[in-house]
């Protein structure tokens, strides 16, 4: 509806102008374009960002477990002094 709307506005103010019709209508067709380009890298650029974020944010993730995983480990790898309890006798 919205494609129909602005092609008949495009072809009502260009029927308006006088000489080369088509170079008004080319000329709205590469701005439309242009902008739809643009619009298409921010979308990526955005996408791309959110992304390199999500894996920075993964990373830290991913290291900081790692981290409390070796952590746990040293923990048990060091000997332990165990006290044992022996019941005296009289």
């Amino acid at each position: 509806m919205a494609f129909e709307m602005v092609h008949n506005l495009i072809q009502d103010w260009s029927s308006r102008r006088k000489g080369n019709k088509n170079s008004y209508r080319l000329g709205v067709a590469k701005g439309l374009h242009d902008t739809a380009y643009r619009a298409k890298e921010d979308e990526e650029c955005r996408v791309r960002e959110k992304e390199a974020q999500g894996l920075v944010t993964k990373e830290a993730v991913e290291k900081r477990k790692r981290q409390e995983e070796i952590d746990r480990l040293s923990g048990m790898s060091t000997p332990r002094r165990w006290t044992i309890l022996v019941p005296l006798l009289h």
